[in-house]
This record gives C-alpha cells, sequence and structure tokens, in this order.
C-alpha cells in the first residue's frame, strides 16, 4: 500500500489540534480536552470550483484545501466532537469538509479549511 507523501508536491509541518468530546457538567459545557501534533501537509489556496460550493458567508474566511497522510475531522455533534484545527501560517484554521481516498495507492486526506474568525 502506497500512502500520500508530501515531498513529491512540497510539505510544510504545522500543528494539528484535536479536542475530545466535551460534556455538561452541573448543566453547564465544559469543553474536552486538547492535544497538539505536528503534521506534514500541502496547502493551496480554494479555486474558484471549491468556493462556488460554500456558503457565501465562508468564502471570505480564506479557504484553503489541504492535503494530507493524517485523518482530519470535521465536528461531530452526536459525539460533541470539535473540527480538528490546523495553525498555518499564524492562524488557525478549521476543518470545515473531508474526503479520505484509500485506494492503495496515493492514500491522504483532502480537507477544506476554513480561518478560524477572532
Amino acid at each position: 500500500m502506497t500512502t500520500f507523501n508530501p515531498t513529491v508536491t512540497g510539505k510544510r509541518t504545522v500543528n494539528l489540534t484535536r479536542y475530545t468530546a466535551g460534556s455538561y457538567v452541573n448543566g453547564s459545557y465544559v469543553d474536552g480536552s486538547t492535544t497538539v501534533t505536528p503534521i506534514e501537509v500541502n496547502y493551496q489556496p480554494a479555486n474558484e470550483e471549491i468556493l462556488l460550493q460554500l456558503p457565501e458567508a465562508e468564502r471570505s474566511r480564506d479557504p484553503l484545501v489541504v492535503y494530507t497522510s493524517e485523518v482530519l475531522k470535521t465536528v461531530d455533534k452526536d459525539s460533541n466532537l470539535a473540527a480538528d484545527q490546523i495553525e498555518i501560517n499564524g492562524s488557525q484554521y478549521k476543518v470545515h469538509k473531508v474526503a479520505r481516498y484509500e485506494m492503495g495507492v496515493l492514500d491522504h486526506t483532502k480537507a477544506i479549511v476554513l480561518r478560524v474568525q477572532t
């Protein structure tokens, strides 16, 4: 099985922040804990086709397309899990949409990420 090799297309090491499930304590929601892991990615600006798939309000959030061999996660409301976040050039980006490709040749994740507004 061949996996995605970001050295072929250029790579950057970024920090991936993953959240554990939050919970309710005495009626108040408490965020889960986080882990930060360095991962290798290739990222590109979103093209016009991808921009048109996004809701209009999200098009201005500096959408990027990220390729990596890691599994990235979007928000999971059923499990109270927040979406993964990636730090790129000093800005935090939330994983918005994910497609995982596992064909045995160049296995990888393609994700659309949106800059987190502060």
